[in-house]
């Protein structure tokens, strides 16, 4: 039986992985897309933003 804390486990390793495996780029496109901002953005998105403004 899948739990939950399962779930949110695989979801953010999904969030968190870089890879060339098509079929992962997809699923991790699906993820994102339903994904929060909080979930999505970096800490180095966080540090990096105020000098990237235009």
């Amino acid at each position: 039986m899948q739990t939950v804390e399962d779930t949110n486990t695989v979801r953010e390793r999904v969030l968190k992985s870089s890879t060339t495996n098509p079929a992962l780029q997809r699923l991790q496109g699906r993820v994102l897309a339903g994904a929060q901002a909080s979930e999505v953005i970096t800490s180095y998105d966080r540090m990096h933003h105020r000098h990237s403004r235009s």
